[in-house]
């Protein structure tokens, strides 16, 4: 009579330990999930950019340019003007530096076309150490875009 009334004791302190185990399991699981998500987070925030990486200046055919302060549009067709600011876009690494959804404001819009009319990259030079592509600010990591801002701007005094 005692045996058979602790067997379903024993049976049921069995079964509490295999569902604690699993309960602990999914704990462990679920914080492995959220720490290695946070660490991806951090490593994406932190990654390097380059503009136009995978871009060369041999595939652009047209630079279309709108400065938002004097709110002149043209357009830069020339291929050493492309390449000149191709390369010196690219050869700059920047990292995230702020989320730029809901800001107002742009100076220097450059669209990217290719030979076939298509749009291959859009960004917009904010300032000579910031690009914004939505939905984030950029910022150089060093030096700054001084030489390319201001080989823009005479090429918008020069179509003018």
């Amino acid at each position: 009579w005692v045996i058979r009334q602790r067997l379903p004791q024993q049976l049921c302190g069995a079964a509490l330990i295999l569902v604690r185990g699993v309960n602990m399991k999914k704990r462990y699981i679920v914080s492995g999930i959220v720490v290695l998500l946070i660490v991806f987070g951090f490593v994406w925030w932190n990654s390097k950019t380059v503009f136009l990486k995978s871009l060369s200046s041999d595939n652009i055919s047209v630079i279309t340019v709108r400065n938002g302060r004097t709110g002149n549009r043209f357009e830069v067709s020339n291929e050493d003007d492309i390449s000149y600011i191709v390369e010196n876009i690219q050869c700059h690494s920047f990292h995230k530096s702020g989320i730029s959804l809901f800001r107002m404001g742009t100076w220097l819009t450059l669209s990217f076309t290719n030979e076939h009319g298509k749009i291959v990259s859009e960004f917009i030079i904010n300032g000579n150490d910031v690009i914004r592509h939505d939905p984030f600010f950029y910022q150089i990591d060093s030096g700054d875009m001084q030489d390319i801002t201001d080989y823009l701007t005479n090429l918008e005094i020069k179509v003018e």
